[in-house]
C-alpha cells in the first residue's frame, strides 16, 4: 500500500521534490522510459546496438565527431602511454621493460595491430561503442573483441546478461560471437565462452549494478545530429541563393524553350533559364523585381551553432575552442583555463585507461614471463613479497599556454616545499630518479669537458658556463668562480640579529 501511495502523491503533484512530480504543467519524461530496472534491461541489448551504429555514422560522416574521437586519442595516447618498472633492482627494470617493449609489437593474436595501436583505439572504443575487450590468449598474445561481439547466445542461457555471465553480481564470463564470414554479421550460435580470468573488459560504468558499457557519445547523439541537419540545410540554401544570377525585365519576352517557375499561387509562371552555375529569371513588363541577395547564413548563425557546440563539448568535458580548435579569441586566464579543464580530461581518461587496461595486461604478461623463464625471477621488497607488479605509466606531456610561467611557478613550490620533484615529475609524465640521475650524468660530461677545454685553450671555464642556458637567477661559472675569490663579508651592526 504505501508503494502505490507514495506514487500516486508523486503523479499527483504532492511530492516533497517537484523533480520527482507530474503536473498538468511539466509531464515526467524518465516515468514513461525508465524504470527502476538495471541498466541493460533499462537500455535494452537493442537500444545499446542501435546507440553504437548511430555513433559509428556519426564517427564517419561528421566532422566535428570524427575530429574529437582523434583528438581524444592524440592527447590520451600520444605516441603510447609507456611502461617504466619500478622495482628495488635496475636491472630487472630494465630486462622487464627491454622485454615488454619487444612483446608489444606482436601483441595481437590476430597480427594486425601493435600494443599502442590498442591503446588508441580503446580510447576510440569507449567514445563510440562504450567498450571493448581483449581474450588474454595462452601463448602471451592478446585478442581483440569488439563491443557488438559480446551478446546473447541463441538459445537464451539463465544468468546471461546482454552476453555477459553474472552470478550474485559477479562477471564470470563472456559469450564471445564470431562473424559470419559472408555477411560479417552474427548467427546467435557459432560462440565461445570465455571465463572472465581470461578476458579483460575495458569500460566505464556510471552505475554500481551496470555490465556493459554506453558509449560517451549516448547523450549527445541528438545534439550533434541536430547540429549537422542545421548546418546542412543552410549551406543548402545558401548554395541555392548564390545560383540566382539577375532578374531581366524583357518587353519582347524570353527567349524559347525555357524552364517556367511558378510563383506561389500556381496561376501564372516566370520563365527561367539555367546556365551552369547559376540561373536567370525573365519577368513581364510591369513586374516588380524583388532583390535576389544573399542572405544565408544570417548573423545568428554562429552564436547558434556555437551554443551548441558549447553543449557537446561541456557533455564530453572540453571547452568549445578545443572542440572546433578555435583559439582565435579569448584572454590568456580564459584560454589557460580551457587547457586546464582538457588536460584534466585527458588525465582521467588516462587514469581510467591504466587501471582497466595497461596495468592489467602488464601483471598479466610479466608474471606469464617470469613463469615461463622469460624473466629472471623479479627482487622482493622487505616483507618477502615479489615486486614484478610495480610499474609507473609514461603518460605524454602537455604544453602550456605560458610554459616559462609554468616552470617559474612549479620551481618557487619546490623551493618553498610545497611541492616536491618527485610530485612535479609524475605530473609531466617522467621519473624524478631518473632525472636526476641524467642530470648527474650531464654535469659529470660538463666537467670532463671543460677540463679538456681548459688544458686545451688555457681558459678558465666550468661546468656551469656549458650547463647554464642563461635563465634568470641561475649562477654561472664565471660567477661562481668569482663569488670564490671574495673575502666573506662581516655583517654591520644593524645587520646583525637581535639578541646577538
Amino acid at each position: 500500500m504505501g508503494f502505490f501511495w507514495d506514487s500516486f502523491k508523486s503523479w499527483s503533484g504532492w511530492g516533497a521534490y517537484e523533480a520527482g512530480a507530474r503536473t498538468r504543467h511539466r509531464a515526467t519524461k524518465a516515468g514513461v522510459v525508465s524504470l527502476a530496472q538495471d541498466e541493460e534491461r533499462a537500455v535494452t541489448a537493442y537500444g545499446r546496438e542501435q546507440i553504437r551504429l548511430e555513433c559509428r555514422d556519426l564517427r564517419r560522416n561528421n566532422s566535428v565527431v570524427a575530429g574529437v574521437v582523434e583528438r581524444f586519442a592524440d592527447n590520451v595516447i600520444g605516441s603510447g602511454i609507456m611502461p617504466q618498472a619500478k622495482t628495488s633492482d635496475p636491472a630487472w627494470n630494465a630486462a622487464a621493460e627491454r622485454y615488454f617493449n619487444e612483446w608489444s609489437k606482436i601483441a595481437d593474436y590476430r597480427r594486425r595491430l601493435t600494443f599502442w595501436d590498442m591503446q588508441r583505439l580503446v580510447v576510440q572504443s569507449r567514445m563510440t561503442d562504450g567498450e571493448c575487450g581483449f581474450v588474454l590468449v595462452k601463448n602471451g598474445q592478446l585478442q581483440p573483441v569488439e563491443a557488438e561481439r559480446i551478446r546473447q547466445p541463441n538459445p537464451d542461457r539463465a544468468g546471461v546478461v546482454d552476453g555477459v555471465a553474472v552470478n550474485t553480481g559477479i562477471r564470470t564470463g563472456y559469450y564471445i560471437h564470431n562473424r559470419d564470414w559472408k555477411s560479417g554479421m552474427f548467427t546467435g550460435t557459432d560462440f565461445n565462452f570465455v571465463d572472465a580470468d581470461n578476458f579483460k573488459h575495458c569500460m566505464r560504468a556510471f552505475r554500481f549494478d551496470q555490465v556493459r558499457g554506453i558509449p560517451e557519445l549516448a547523450s549527445v547523439i541528438n545534439a550533434i545530429k541536430d547540429l549537422g541537419e542545421y548546418v546542412e540545410a543552410t549551406l543548402l540554401k545558401a548554395k541555392n541563393e548564390a545560383k540566382r544570377w539577375y532578374f531581366v525585365e524583357n518587353d519582347a519576352g524570353a527567349p524559347t524553350g525555357l524552364t517556367r517557375r511558378f510563383d506561389t499561387t500556381g496561376d501564372t509562371s516566370t520563365p527561367l533559364e539555367k546556365v551552369e552555375t547559376g540561373q536567370i529569371h525573365y519577368g513581364r513588363k510591369g513586374d516588380k523585381m524583388h532583390e535576389i541577395g544573399n542572405v544565408t547564413p544570417g548573423n545568428t548563425f554562429d552564436p547558434f551553432t556555437e551554443r551548441i557546440l558549447r553543449m557537446i563539448g561541456a557533455a564530453l568535458g572540453l571547452p568549445y575552442e578545443f572542440v572546433l580548435l578555435d583559439f582565435s579569441e579569448g584572454s590568456f586566464s580564459s584560454s589557460r583555463a580551457a587547457l586546464l579543464q582538457t588536460y584534466r580530461t585527458f588525465n582521467n581518461w588516462q587514469q581510467w585507461l591504466i587501471q582497466c587496461f595497461l596495468q592489467p595486461v602488464w601483471n598479466w604478461r610479466i608474471a606469464k614471463a617470469v613463469k615461463n623463464g622469460e624473466l629472471p625471477q623479479a627482487p622482493v621488497d622487505l616483507m618477502g613479497v615479489s615486486e614484478w607488479y610495480k610499474v609507473q605509466w609514461q603518460t605524454p606531456e602537455f604544453g602550456w599556454v605560458d610554459p616559462q610561467s609554468e616552470a617559474q611557478a612549479h620551481t618557487i613550490e619546490i623551493s618553498s616545499g610545497v611541492s616536491s620533484l618527485t610530485q612535479w615529475a609524475r605530473k609531466k609524465g617522467h621519473d624524478a630518479e631518473e632525472m636526476l640521475a641524467e642530470k648527474g650524468r650531464d654535469i659529470a660530461n660538463a666537467v670532463r669537458i671543460a677540463a679538456e677545454i681548459n688544458k686545451e685553450h688555457g681558459t678558465a671555464i666550468t661546468w656551469r658556463d656549458l650547463i647554464t642556458l642563461g635563465i634568470p637567477g641561475q649562477v654561472t661559472g664565471a660567477q661562481a668562480k668569482e663569488a670564490e675569490k671574495q673575502p666573506e663579508k662581516p655583517m654591520a651592526p644593524e645587520e646583525k640579529n637581535e639578541g646577538e
